[in-house]
């Protein structure tokens, strides 16, 4: 090509200075420690710039170059073509340049100042050229002389000849991102938002409030990339594809697609430190509340985010240029919440995932495995501990249902007594929590963590506690795959409680859950002509062992009498198949299959062949069905629910509210209590970030509701009072209450008298509870005392408790015999008095 060939522009551009730059790819390319620029001070004319000029063979557009396909016009890469022959020489503005180590690319971007919006091309390249030691900045006018390359598909220039300043600088304002029009290969960018990036590729683009970008994933480690970083979406979050689809159907596979269509990776060039967001220095910065409002949520609109997009590793990413405040993130509907948006009524039930609390570290006994998988510093437990009472008393359950407690028994320093502790410490005595204890275990299961209950025993009573175990897989070595060693499964216990809703008599069966993760390995994941581990279908792996332990669950809750709910981590989304067996949810011929060589408590669930179900148990995902975008968790940048409430169709009628509340799975994984690996990024006493879960809450009416009526006096001294009797155990004890004694001369028809009797020890752990309330009416309140039978009354030292009104009048301890043994002695010798009126002050401490 004739080289005299430049246009007007060009010559034009090169006489306006005197001193153009002439630098040596050669010299850069060699390394930025030996990186020279070479000088030439000259007079550029069209003579000139012939003898100086570095060879080409085109002069182009960076839009040429670029093309409106996925990859450059001049290369091929399908026919294995990724070099163009030819030299081009390119003008463009420097809009971002990085020569230091460390970093994802090492060279600038340019970017043609005059953007053709009817264009379906990027104005933007990249040039793999090291600047270090070239003295190029950000608004720098240059003409690169390069090959043009797809690399990996980035389009980008290399084999650099030559780079020319021209003298001329001006400011590139950055373009916003919106979706067009455009048609790459008879798509439409309206379908597929990879065209969108493609079409901005290398350029300074602008998220604005048009571009429709949500953060995915907020910022925090990366595991794909192992870096700290976040993710964006396009339009609208990425749930996990089998969330609302049938795993491995047309719709899941095409879910899963959208996904990575939609996505971009948030990164900044320089590798993030521990604890720092580089492009956004006050985030998590305390705002002199206690807190930080400093934050990025899932979900939240990026408006105002300026950056380069460039393509990497199979992902779009974008570097970001600007520096950004609380201002850029929209968290319009998503805002942190100080409690739960939940309505009230006569029993709220919470499922908290306490994620790994362990005391065994610091003076609690060990669990099963003696492995410690909490925190490893006591100041850490400290935070952790804060940040789930902070979380729990917003929410005030009267029955919360825990996973991931240490398995470490009931006494003082056990991780469930101390979480139990944490609460009761902050609340009126009448609102405290008993701890659910099985009579006969003092662990649930053979495993680190365990699943737990602790209830109020002034609103619900407990009538038994059941420990069910789960499912173990134990398949002979014979049948594993050649080089694949055999190994069994198992999966966590149960923690099952029968309530009865003091006052209604009404049932509730709460069984407490956390089955197999989807990290595990079970024998129907490895490809058994390979070896392979195998997840055709994007459940994870050990979802036939999972529905085994759901098909057992289903089984043995359906011997029990009552409401039923099954709370807890099912490890499914809400498509899988555990979750489609326990709902009845599974479409026509879709088979659930349970895993081969099973067994319970030593007993076969299923042989060989394992078993294709079809037993269905028709429990109801209340969230789900009250809020069917909802989500739990967030996992890489898709979300989704891995946490149930599923409740028996006899409960639909009584449900009045049933949520999550997103103070975690929304959150970034800075804000939670570990102080490792996250610097010198503060930490909170708040509820966010106090798990990786999200707690759920569901709250049902079953009383029927009375208005208050006539007042009556009361009499100076009760009416032919009698005494409370002494029961042994399984017998029935009669408190009884003396009205006068309540510090009032009067009472109105309606109010409430309520005594509760357990077996609740200092450590507030109970194996049962009775309770008895009594609507007063007018010949209770003329006698001036009532009576309340608690019937099958516990062995051992009881706490009987009084209430008028919700509020706590009294507490004493009474011992109660064996049926067999005979009591010698004084009353004085078998009940002890602790009568404390309404100035009581805290229970007593361990």
């Amino acid at each position: 090509m004739d080289i005299y060939k430049y246009s007007a522009v060009s010559l034009a551009l090169f006489a306006l200075t005197a001193n153009a730059e002439v630098f040596s790819p050669q010299a850069a390319n060699a390394g930025a420690e030996s990186s020279q620029k070479t000088t030439e001070t000259m007079l550029f004319t069209a003579q000139s710039l012939a003898a100086e000029e570095p060879a080409f063979d085109q002069e182009a557009t960076i839009a040429t170059l670029q093309g409106e396909g996925p990859h450059s016009p001049f290369t091929d890469p399908d026919n294995n073509k990724f070099y163009s022959d030819e030299v081009f020489k390119v003008q463009g503005v420097i809009t971002y340049l990085k020569a230091s180590n460390g970093v994802m690319t090492r060279g600038f971007y340019i970017q043609d100042p005059q953007v053709d919006e009817s264009s379906c091309a990027s104005s933007g390249i990249f040039v793999y050229q090291n600047p270090y030691g070239l003295d190029l900045n950000v608004g720098d006018e240059v003409y690169v002389y390069a090959k043009v390359q797809e690399y990996y598909g980035l389009s980008q220039l290399t084999s650099v000849q030559g780079v020319v300043k021209t003298g001329v600088t001006s400011v590139i304002e950055p373009t916003p991102l919106q979706v067009k029009d455009c048609v790459v290969d008879g798509v439409s960018e309206q379908d597929n938002f990879e065209i969108t990036l493609e079409r901005y590729e290398n350029m300074l683009v602008r998220f604005d409030e048009l571009s429709h970008m949500k953060v995915a994933r907020t910022f925090g480690f990366d595991y794909s990339d192992f870096r700290n970083n976040m993710t964006a979406s396009h339009g609208t979050l990425n749930y996990h594809p089998n969330q609302k689809n049938v795993p491995g159907s047309d719709e899941a596979i095409a879910a899963a697609q959208a996904n990575k269509m939609r996505r971009v990776i948030i990164e900044s060039e320089d590798k993030a430190e521990n604890g720092v967001l580089p492009w956004y220095p006050n985030f998590g910065k305390d705002d002199g509340t206690g807190t930080t409002a400093d934050y990025i949520r899932v979900g939240a609109t990026i408006d105002g985010m300026e950056g380069i997009v460039n393509y990497s590793y199979d992902e779009y990413r974008l570097f970001v240029t600007n520096t950004a405040d609380a201002s850029f993130f929209n968290h319009s509907g998503i805002e942190r919440t100080a409690r739960p948006d939940v309505k009230e009524a006569d029993v709220k039930i919470g499922a908290f995932n306490v994620l790994n609390f362990f005391t065994s570290p610091f003076g609690g006994a060990n669990n099963p495995l003696e492995q410690n998988r909490g925190a490893e510093k006591f100041a850490d437990l400290e935070t952790q501990g804060a940040k789930l009472a902070s979380a729990m008393l917003a929410i005030d359950a009267d029955i919360f249902s825990f996973l991931e407690v240490e398995n470490n028994g009931y006494d003082a320093m056990s991780s469930i007594v101390t979480i139990t502790q944490l609460l009761n410490a902050e609340l009126p005595r009448e609102k405290h929590y008993a701890v659910m204890r099985h009579s006969d275990s003092k662990i649930v299961g053979s495993d680190a963590i365990s699943t737990k209950i602790i209830y109020r025993p002034s609103v619900v009573s407990l009538e038994s506690v059941k420990i069910i175990n789960m499912p173990e897989q134990h398949v002979h070595p014979r049948y594993w795959p050649t080089g694949v060693e055999a190994s069994s499964a198992f999966q966590r216990a149960s923690m099952t409680g029968t309530f009865t809703v003091n006052g209604s008599g009404e049932r509730l069966i709460l069984s407490t859950n956390h089955f197999k993760s989807k990290g595990s390995e079970c024998w129907e994941d490895y490809d058994q002509e390979t070896g392979e581990l195998t997840d055709i279908d994007a459940q994870g792996y050990c979802e036939n062992f999972r529905v085994s332990a759901a098909y057992h669950l289903g089984e043995t809750l359906a011997e029990l009498e009552g409401h039923k709910i099954i709370l807890g981590d099912l490890n499914s989304y809400a498509k899988e198949d555990a979750i489609m067996l326990l709902t009845n949810t599974a479409p026509s011929g879709y088979p659930l299959k349970a895993a081969r060589n099973t067994y319970v408590n030593g007993n076969e669930l299923h042989g060989n062949g394992g078993a294709v179900l079809s037993d269905r148990y028709n429990y109801v995902d209340i969230i789900g069905q009250l809020h069917p975008d909802g989500f739990s968790y967030a996992y890489g940048d898709t979300v989704g629910n891995l946490d149930y409430t599923l409740i028996s169709p006899s409960l639909v009628p009584h449900v009045i509210d049933a949520t999550e509340w997103n103070i975690n799975s929304r959150e970034s994984t800075l804000f939670e209590y570990s102080t490792a690996y996250t610097g010198e990024f503060p930490k909170y006493r708040d509820p966010y970030r106090s798990s990786d879960h999200d707690p759920a809450i569901l709250t049902l009416a079953f009383l029927d509701k009375h208005e208050l009526g006539e007042s009556i006096d009361l009499p100076t001294v009760p009416k032919d009072m009698p005494s409370e009797n002494h029961p042994k155990q399984g017998d029935t004890f009669t408190a009884v209450v003396d009205l006068t004694q309540l510090g009032v001369t009067s009472l109105q028809i309606g109010e409430t008298i309520q005594t509760i009797i357990s077996d609740r020890n200092q450590y507030d752990v109970s194996t049962y509870s009775r309770s008895q309330i009594r609507v007063l009416n007018s010949s209770d309140i003329q006698r001036g005392w009532v009576s309340m039978p608690l019937i099958n009354v516990g062995y051992g030292e009881n706490l009987v408790s009084y209430f008028h009104n919700d509020s706590l009048i009294s507490e004493r301890s009474i011992l109660v015999n064996e049926q067999d043994k005979t009591h010698g002695g004084s009353a004085a010798g078998y009940l002890m008095m602790m009568l404390v009126m309404v100035g009581f002050i805290r229970r007593r401490q361990a």
